[in-house]
């Protein structure tokens, strides 16, 4: 299961990814971009750098901000709703960038020399940066926007490893649909990495209710499995199997 709280070991690729993820606006708009992509090239590009350019950003957006809400108060018709609209747009774009700069505490804040890479370093595919930046953009919770920000740093240090259908849940689930899962997770047993329960053919475990369940006290196991299999959050026990070698070891952990 991936580790959220899991900090980048290469905070130089990982910063410069989350960089290029917030548009391509930060990349070419001021000289410290141009001294960040070198320094990238040069594997020394460091956290606290993309941290400014963020800031930096975020500081112009909002002076842009000002601008039009002085130009939307003496303004008429169709001028003034075309400032609304921009004014929507600027903060949809600030809401990103927050995110954006969540990200970023999530990588090493001291500057690394990147050594190791060995070649180009690998990006974030252009197609989920665009799904990440529509979920971003959106009125997020705050509980939403950490995900989010998670979700960010750990694609940026490694790309590839959260898909497209993991952003979509992030960023659309309801809340108590999270606690039911957290719940789950709760009772579950981890046999060589893998969360499982058991077979809900026994009746008994199935109207076994779960202790400090984030929902209420009365929510049993398969009151919950039930709901997540309907949102496809976990499969149906009937599809899903993992097979164990005859004789083999493995590490297990039980619920206790």
């Amino acid at each position: 299961m991936t580790n959220w709280l899991a900090k980048a070991a290469d905070s130089g690729k990982s910063a410069w990814n989350i960089v290029k993820s917030a548009g391509p606006l930060l990349i070419s708009q001021s000289e410290k971009t141009s001294q960040m992509y070198t320094k990238h090239k040069a594997r020394l590009a460091s956290v606290d750098m993309a941290k400014e350019l963020i800031v930096v950003e975020a500081k112009m957006l909002n002076e842009v901000r000002k601008e039009l809400l002085l130009k939307q108060a003496n303004s008429e018709g169709a001028e003034r709703f075309r400032i609304k609209k921009d004014i929507e747009e600027l903060d949809r774009s600030v809401r990103q960038l927050k995110i954006h700069t969540k990200a970023l505490l999530y990588l090493p804040e001291q500057q690394e020399q990147s050594e190791s890479m060995g070649g180009d370093a690998v990006e974030v595919s252009p197609h989920w940066i665009d799904k990440f930046n529509e979920l971003a953009k959106a009125r997020n919770e705050e509980w939403r926007e950490e995900l989010l920000a998670k979700a960010l740093a750990t694609e940026a240090s490694n790309p590839k490893s959260v898909t497209p259908r993991v952003l979509w849940l992030i960023g659309t689930l309801d809340k108590d649909y999270f606690d039911a899962f957290a719940s789950i997770l709760d009772v579950s047993s981890n046999l060589d990495g893998k969360f499982m329960i058991p077979l809900l053919e026994d009746t008994t475990l199935v109207k076994k209710p779960i202790p400090n369940c984030y929902l209420g006290h009365t929510w049993t196991i398969g009151h919950l499995v039930a709901e997540l299999q309907d949102i496809n959050v976990i499969a149906h026990s009937a599809s899903t199997t993992y097979p164990f070698k005859k004789n083999s070891t493995f590490d297990a952990c039980y619920p206790g």
